[in-house]
């Protein structure tokens, strides 16, 4: 069965909730000392919710880097000759 618009949105909502507890938690604690399972309540989902959707806490900030830079990483490659130094004004 396809998946339908709904579940794209649940999957993004999920995510986003996951991002968003991993990032609370490391204003309050080290990165290192985080499990998944506090990760896991803190999204309010269940930890084999967390497993369906990465593999590490890693992997959750990962994701979350890639999508800050992405729009930072396309807009640069609008540009056709810049060097490092231009790059870096950008």
């Amino acid at each position: 069965m396809p998946k339908t618009k709904n579940d794209n949105r649940q999957v993004a909502n999920t995510k986003m909730w996951i991002s968003q507890a991993l990032l609370s938690l490391m204003k309050e604690k080290t990165y290192a000392s985080i499990t998944i399972q506090e990760i896991a309540k803190r999204a309010d989902i269940d930890r084999r919710t967390f497993y369906r959707h990465y593999a590490t806490k890693e992997d959750v900030l990962d994701e979350h880097f890639q999508t800050i830079l992405r729009p930072y990483l396309e807009h640069l490659l609008t540009y056709t000759s810049l060097d490092e130094y231009e790059m870096s004004l950008q």
